[in-house]
């Protein structure tokens, strides 16, 4: 995928744990914007069934073994490859994304 934001590359880092009923939605949602490279999503011990979600997607999916938010986003910021690094909670609280955003 190749879209860039202004000539940027975009990666977003997606840490769950227990969003295994969102992510899906909310890696489409990222996905429809048409500015995002990647998305990285860190499975940071996540519930049963997050994996065959996320497998359904885009996505890169990596491993964190190392319980907690902190350890969940160091693991997507070295990952990550984008110029422009987003880190977005997975549990789909952030349903309005402005039509006008690019």
């Amino acid at each position: 995928m190749q879209n860039m934001y202004k000539a940027q590359l975009v990666s977003v880092i997606l840490p769950t744990f227990n969003e295994k009923d969102s992510i899906k939605k909310v890696i489409n949602d990222f996905e429809k914007l048409n500015v995002v490279d990647e998305i990285i999503v860190v499975n940071n011990n996540a519930r049963a069934g997050t994996s065959e979600e996320v497998y359904k997607t885009t996505a890169i999916e990596i491993h964190e073994s190392i319980q907690g938010y902190g350890s969940a986003i160091q693991c997507g910021l070295k990952a990550a490859k984008g110029d422009l690094v987003i880190i977005c909670e997975p549990d789909d609280t952030f349903l309005n994304i402005p039509a006008n955003f690019h």
